[in-house]
């Protein structure tokens, strides 16, 4: 898998991501521009009360649940607000 298609698994994955314990507003993934085995992801949390780390991490854990072979593969560079 190149990291473009990485990146559409990862969108697509949020898009149709769905919990209890997390919500976003808006979630962007991008391919780095300065790491070729990098992939930016940030997530727009809104108003959701919670530590953005621990929100961050539970995000992340699903998707490494549903697409190992993507976390595996790339570096994921991961913020929040």
């Amino acid at each position: 898998m190149d990291i473009n298609d990485a990146v559409r698994t990862i969108e697509t994955f949020f898009e149709s991501f769905q919990s209890d314990e997390v919500s976003f507003e808006e979630v962007r993934v991008r391919p780095s521009g300065d790491d070729m085995n990098a992939i930016k992801i940030w997530f727009d949390f809104g108003e959701q009360d919670g530590n953005l780390e621990a929100l961050k991490a539970k995000a992340i854990a699903a998707l490494g649940e549903a697409h190992k072979d993507v976390v595996a593969a790339f570096e994921l560079q991961v913020r929040a607000k």
